[in-house]
């Protein structure tokens, strides 16, 4: 049933279950999923899309600030290895 949702709930309902999952591109999945019923201004659950859009937009941001943040700290390791390694060479 929620694989493909029929109707407003269930694109909600998959949404939020989405925004839960930690699997690549679900965010993406539920951002896109929401678009719609979010444009809709005759949906009566319009201003939840809009508002559950905006909290999985800046959990997205998050995660990817993260992972910029974690790639940063792995090369500046490296980077750290390296001086050592030259240090140790100088010695």
């Amino acid at each position: 049933r929620l694989q493909n949702p029929a109707n407003a709930d269930d694109t909600l309902a998959l949404a939020l279950l989405l925004g839960q999952g930690r699997h690549p591109g679900d965010l993406a999945r539920a951002l896109a999923l929401l678009d719609p019923l979010a444009r809709d201004a005759t949906a009566p659950q319009a201003a939840l899309a809009r508002l559950l859009q905006a909290r999985l937009a800046e959990q997205r941001r998050l995660e990817e600030l993260a992972e910029r943040q974690a790639q940063q700290i792995r090369e500046q390791q490296r980077r750290i290895e390296q001086l050592g390694q030259q240090i140790d060479q100088l010695r």
